[in-house]
Formats: structure tokens, C-alpha cells, sequence
């Protein structure tokens, strides 16, 4: 796992990070501040592949990560964040995305025990929109997994 970038710190001259809002195994998704475009927010996931498999793998899935940018930023949908942009900084690589503000599945759920209660279908679906700070996750490849997990999927009032 990464260590976590800091606030305040700035990718690509100009996504400056505010906090860390999730986490897996591959890395990190942030909250982060669009020097550019002022007032925008937007998520950033990152993904540090492992440094452990041979050069020509690593550059493959590199390579398959760019793609995969590629066709997410064509992606159209109102339950999706729309993906704007991608980059590298040494070995890790970075997708940048609508940030979705709300709580996540599984924080409902957790919040749901704690009341020893359960959410219900009508609570989980009905009251708010999914959509996900994890998109670059869809794409079933070496360097992601399918979205499967109630902290990759927010929610949102509309």
C-alpha cells in the first residue's frame, strides 16, 4: 500500500490534495481542489502498481491503465463521475474524476449497525443516486478489480 499523500501537497501542477476519502489495495482515492478550473472539486484515485512483477508486465499494465482512462472519459452516464483527466507521477498513476460528495455504502451500513438496525433496500436505493469515486475499478483488468465493495459506492441527494 502507498503511503498517503499529504494535504496540501500538488499533483501535476495543479490538483493540490485536501484529505484521503478512501482507501484499497492498490491505493488511495483523494478529495482534491482543481487549480485551473477554481472551485472545482474533484476525486483523485490512485493506483501504485507492484513493483514487484518483471518491467515488461508493469509496462503493460501501465499501458492498459491509459487505456482504460481513455475509454472512461468517454463514459456518458448520470450514475457515473465523469472522468477529465490522467497522469503519472513515478509509479503511480492517477485518475481524475467528479468528486461525489455523501457517504458510501458501507458507511450507511456501519452507521445502520450501530443503531442495530439494518438498511433497507428502500433506504439504500430509493432516498439518494449511486455513484462512485471508484470508477476506474469497472474495467475488469490485471491493475483493477470490479466495483464489489459498499465503500465504492457513494451517495449523493439530488
Amino acid at each position: 500500500m502507498p503511503a498517503a499523500l499529504k494535504p496540501d501537497e500538488v499533483l501535476h501542477g495543479r490538483y493540490r490534495i485536501r484529505e484521503r476519502i478512501g482507501q484499497g489495495g492498490m491505493g488511495n482515492i483523494y478529495l482534491a481542489d482543481d487549480l485551473r478550473l477554481e472551485g472545482r472539486k474533484c476525486a483523485l484515485k490512485e493506483v501504485e502498481h507492484d513493483r514487484s512483477v518483471p518491467a515488461n508486465l508493469l509496462k503493460e499494465a501501465r499501458q492498459q491503465f491509459r487505456r482504460e482512462a481513455t475509454v472512461l472519459a468517454r463514459l456518458d452516464h448520470p450514475n457515473l463521475p465523469k472522468v477529465s483527466d490522467f497522469f503519472a507521477v513515478g509509479v503511480r498513476d492517477y485518475l481524475v474524476m467528479d468528486y461525489i460528495p455523501g457517504k458510501d455504502l458501507r458507511t450507511l451500513m456501519l452507521d445502520a449497525k450501530q443503531n442495530n438496525s439494518f438498511l433497507t433496500e428502500t433506504d439504500a436505493l430509493l432516498p439518494s443516486t449511486p455513484r462512485s469515486n471508484n470508477t476506474a475499478a469497472m474495467a475488469c483488468t490485471p491493475t483493477s478489480a470490479p466495483i464489489s465493495t459498499p465503500s465504492a459506492v457513494r451517495f449523493t441527494t439530488c
